[in-house]
């Protein structure tokens, strides 16, 4: 199971558009569930790298 989370510039009313909109795109790959969904405010952009190691496998 993955738990992926990303940030979308998009304004605050637009949250359940964009949560729908982003479930059915992934639901292709297996069974979608949005766990959370927040409006960041005036909050700075600040990004977090995180590296996934690379498995050879799937």
């Amino acid at each position: 199971m993955l738990e992926v989370t990303l940030r979308v510039n998009a304004p605050d009313h637009m949250a359940q558009t964009v949560k729908e909109s982003l479930c059915m795109t992934l639901e292709p790959y297996g069974d979608v569930r949005a766990v959370s969904v927040r409006a960041l405010g005036d909050e700075p952009e600040r990004y977090v790298r995180e590296r996934i190691p690379m498995t050879g496998g799937r």
